[in-house]
């Protein structure tokens, strides 16, 4: 189970740098990155609980690039419960998005 708190921070690095140095192999991967990290823990989201705060998140951020990430949260979470109050959401935004 995710607390407010922790969404925020995996919203905030889904943001981050999406690949890191293996010094290892000698190559950048996204395999361990902070951004990659965070996808994966987006996509097993199951907590409808959280839909009505990504939903509230989504009308006060400004950040192209934070309302994706919400977007694509709801969007897993959404997936993952077949929760309907998602799609309602995403209709209902869609026509006051600019990068659809």
């Amino acid at each position: 189970m995710v607390n407010e708190r922790e969404l925020l921070s995996i919203i905030r690095e889904m943001d981050g740098p999406g690949t890191i140095y293996n010094e290892m192999q000698g190559v950048y991967t996204s395999e361990g990155s902070p951004s990659s990290i965070a996808y994966n823990k987006a996509r097993s989201l199951t907590d409808t609980t959280l839909i009505s705060f990504l939903s509230d998140l989504l009308e006060k951020s400004k950040k192209e690039s934070i309302k994706r990430n919400i977007y694509f949260i709801l969007g897993k979470i959404g997936e993952n419960t077949g929760d309907k109050r998602v799609v309602e959401i995403l209709l209902q935004r869609i026509g006051l998005e600019t990068n659809k």
